[in-house]
């Protein structure tokens, strides 16, 4: 935090949530900003499986594909088999609050966050 907010916490002893859309780093520079925070990417990876009429082979492995996957239905088909397939999914949601604390004492952190511990 910068300086100026040492005392007002140590005396009111309340801590400032910020939100993440606070946090750009084209104002706050790659330290304390992170336009990446927010953004989950996932990729399923699928080396050969097959999908049989309604019977489920692997009830954890379908549920986690059909909730993952969108834009491909699998229904109502005798056998769908896919290999050496990679399905990719970014998931954006900035709606968070931020608070950032450090387990131990580093001067490099101080200076890069503000100044004051």
């Amino acid at each position: 935090m910068k300086p100026e907010h040492l005392a007002p916490l140590e005396r009111e002893k309340n801590f400032r949530i910020n939100h993440l859309n606070n946090y750009q780093e084209e104002k706050l520079g790659q330290e304390i900003g992170d336009n990446a925070e927010g953004t989950s990417n996932l990729r399923f990876e699928i080396g050969d499986y097959t999908f049989n009429n309604g019977n489920r082979v692997n009830n954890n492995f379908e549920t986690a594909f059909h909730n993952m996957q969108s834009g491909i239905s699998i229904d109502n088909t005798s056998k769908v088999t896919l290999q050496n397939v990679a399905i990719e999914q970014s998931i954006v949601d900035r709606n968070y609050f931020v608070l950032c604390t450090c387990l131990e004492y580093d001067e490099k952190v101080k200076r890069e966050f503000g100044g004051a511990t």
